[in-house]
């Protein structure tokens, strides 16, 4: 349900197409007027770079780690592949899940970039090792790919911020 927005059958099926004048924040253009078509293209990008990670992985998983890893980093690359999709047609609920999903990213990124400071967990270093990766060139491209998604997180919480200024008056 919107925020300032009260429950009736009436408004049930249109309360995610409709603006609720009383609470700005919540509009439902708001969040597809933050994501331009050039913003929507940069997320979609990025995602299908992480299907082109995931799914390139997947197939050296199942023979050095075996089926049930191999099958995580397939339904990664698909679920990117349909989060990408999505992404790029602006259903809402997923530019909202973009910008989530963005913001973790920063976490993602310290870890990884902590990692290369001390020392990639020895677990980590030999699954890595076991699909052919080198540990330290791996969590190095996870750093890289974090950074980036942080930097258009950044892009898209700039422009959600200036929408609601403008939207305030």
């Amino acid at each position: 349900m919107i925020l300032g927005a009260s429950w009736s059958p009436e408004v049930a099926g249109r309360q995610h197409r409709h603006p609720v004048p009383d609470c700005p924040v919540s509009s439902a253009g708001m969040i597809a007027g933050t994501f331009h078509r050039p913003l929507r293209v940069t997320v979609a990008v990025l995602w299908l770079v992480g299907v082109l990670l995931a799914g390139g992985t997947a197939p050296l998983a199942a023979a050095g780690l075996g089926a049930g890893r191999a099958a995580v980093f397939a339904l990664v690359a698909v679920g990117l592949a349909a989060l990408a999709l999505a992404t790029l047609r602006g259903i809402r609920w997923v530019l909202v899940l973009d910008l989530v999903l963005l913001g973790g990213q920063a976490v993602g990124a310290v870890g990884a970039v902590l990692e290369l400071i001390y020392e990639v967990d020895p677990a980590k270093a030999a699954d890595l090792r076991a699909v052919g990766y080198d540990p330290q060139l791996s969590v190095a491209v996870n750093a890289g790919y974090c950074t980036v998604a942080t930097g258009v997180f950044v892009w898209a919480l700039v422009r959600l911020i200036r929408a609601r200024q403008t939207r305030l008056g």
